[in-house]
């Protein structure tokens, strides 16, 4: 039986391991495998943030701009009000208003060219 070598570790000997924490050739190849797909992986993960950022960073900017503001067009919650036989007392009808005041609009034009605007008018 080999003779133990007293170490001065945190942890007393165990008796039934003669030589602890010895470092094998199958350990080192185990641990070197680990650090080369530790490596592999974080060699994946820099590539691919890379073509992120410089191959395709000027379309995906612009593909972030466009994507900032969306026009949903949303019907009223609501229907058409029947009275008591199941007629339409009232309905609803689609419509468009512009409301401008002399304080908002100095000038005339500013007001016509102002509630074309809003209202999709040429």
């Amino acid at each position: 039986m080999a003779r133990r070598v007293l170490s001065r570790r945190f942890l007393p000997p165990d008796p039934h391991v003669e030589e602890p924490y010895r470092l094998t050739p199958r350990l080192a190849l185990r641990v070197g495998l680990l650090g080369v797909v530790a490596v592999a992986v974080f060699a994946a993960l820099f590539l691919r943030l890379w073509s992120l950022q410089i191959l395709n960073g000027a379309q995906l900017l612009r593909a972030a701009e466009n994507n900032q503001r969306r026009e949903v067009r949303l019907p009223a919650p609501r229907g058409a009000i029947l009275d008591r036989n199941g007629l339409p007392f009232v309905i609803n009808v689609p419509g468009r208003s512009c409301r401008s005041t002399s304080r908002r609009c100095r000038a005339v034009r500013a007001c016509v060219c102002a509630s074309s605007a809003v209202s999709e008018v040429s």
